[in-house]
């Protein structure tokens, strides 16, 4: 039950699913009970920790921000990081937002599997449920209780004839993320395109002004 991380760093290019734009990213080592920090190498290396209190939104994508920077979409790759059991981890990114790749984590895990896992000597850190917490918003509800395991029970309702209702049950052990997870993609719909048109215009006026904010360099 020890900390991990990676046994060598890897990279990948690809593009963002929201902006478009390019973007190279580096997974490479970490201390033990650093946990996941982003480090924006086009900003003088500033760094994102993947940390609740950096959580700026979470409409159609997750989006961390510290001091007015922001990394936009980084779900899937947080979520390859912690099925695949890697504790400690920086992840290198020249740009705004994680690359979309196929819209699953399974690219994510493919390059953690090439670099590889080493046990590191801290034992890990955990979290414990200790009561029962429900959260509703509109028709969507979650909640979270006391439990043996790392266990997930789900349930999605799209009056669509491709997807209707559908639940799934998951218990992380085993590797099992890699083998039931991993590969599921995220989708949208039609009539969504205008609000993720608008999402990407505050986006980039975001960019604008963080651009033009930061003291000209001499």
């Amino acid at each position: 039950m020890n900390q991990t991380t990676l046994a060598k760093p890897i990279s990948m290019s690809g593009v963002g699913l929201h902006t478009g734009v390019e973007v190279n990213i580096t997974l490479r080592s970490a201390p033990e009970n650093t946990g996941y920090i982003f480090v924006r190498t086009d900003l003088d290396n500033f760094e994102i920790p993947a940390s609740v209190e950096y959580i700026s939104h979470c409409s159609y994508a997750t989006t961390l921000m510290r001091r007015g920077v922001v990394l936009s979409t980084c779900e899937h790759l947080l979520s390859a990081l912690r099925g695949c059991d890697v504790d400690n981890c920086f992840i290198d990114i020249d740009n705004i937002e994680i690359p979309i790749m196929d819209g699953s984590s399974e690219g994510f895990v493919e390059l953690i599997e090439k670099a590889g896992i080493v046990e590191q000597a801290s034992p890990k850190r955990l979290l414990r449920i200790l009561k029962k917490v429900e959260l509703a918003q509109g028709d969507r509800k979650m909640s979270i209780e006391p439990s043996k395991n790392f266990e997930i029970e789900c349930v999605i309702d799209f009056a669509h004839p491709f997807i209707n209702q559908q639940a799934f049950s998951f218990i992380f052990e085993n590797g099992n993320f890699v083998k039931q997870i991993a590969s599921a993609r995220t989708f949208g719909f039609t009539h969504e395109i205008d609000a993720l048109r608008k999402a990407i215009l505050r986006l980039a006026d975001h960019l604008i002004t963080q651009l033009y904010s930061r003291p000209m360099e001499c």
